[in-house]
């Protein structure tokens, strides 16, 4: 086999094999931005069926939904600070809730413990929040792994997003909480 060496020094085989000159990036056949990627990156454009393509990004944004920016860039989340407990059931994290409500039993629903755990929370439930979707993102691309990216989209979507029904069903259930407690107490006392 005989070599052959271009005007800019690459030495490659006289055979039917491409001639690719990776100074100026003239070539004699296309190679696509994926081939010239190092290792590392190409994992992230690999159209296997174990990645299908799929960007993580896109799918934390169709599972985050509408707040996507609000949530990764800011630092304190308002409506965590407000409505913690709402604002959980709002965004699906139905563990967190319980979490909450043991939380809110054990501190026995102290004024000034409720006001800096909410301070607390507005802090920190955006980097919770977000923990969260990306692990519920790898969970999903494990569970679908020949799926289309836009069926992975609307899979997340339908799984992340906002449920306005569970805060309403939520306040539904606590106001017939409080009117079974003041109707008991009533009771006991008449």
């Amino acid at each position: 086999m005989s070599r052959e060496v271009s005007s800019s020094g690459n030495i490659s085989p006289s055979t039917n094999e491409p001639k690719i000159d990776v100074h100026t990036n003239n070539q004699s056949n296309p190679v696509s931005q994926a081939d010239l990627m190092p290792l590392s990156n190409k994992a992230e454009h690999f159209e296997g069926p174990a990645n299908n393509g799929i960007n993580d990004q896109e799918l934390l944004k169709a599972f985050i939904g509408f707040n996507y920016e609000k949530i990764t860039t800011r630092s304190f989340n308002w409506s965590g600070f407000f409505f913690t407990d709402s604002y959980v059931l709002y965004r699906k994290m139905f563990l967190y809730w319980l979490l909450l409500q043991l939380l809110d039993m054990i501190l026995l629903n102290n004024i000034i413990v409720s006001l800096i755990v909410g301070i607390a929370f507005g802090f920190a439930v955006n980097p919770i929040y977000l923990a969260f979707a990306k692990r519920k993102v790898a969970e999903i691309k494990a569970k679908n792994p020949n799926k289309s990216m836009g069926e992975l989209r609307t899979i997340c979507a339908i799984k992340g997003g906002t449920s306005i029904g569970v805060v309403l069903l939520f306040i539904i259930l606590q106001t017939l909480i409080i009117i079974g407690s003041v109707y008991i107490m009533v009771s006991v006392l008449t």
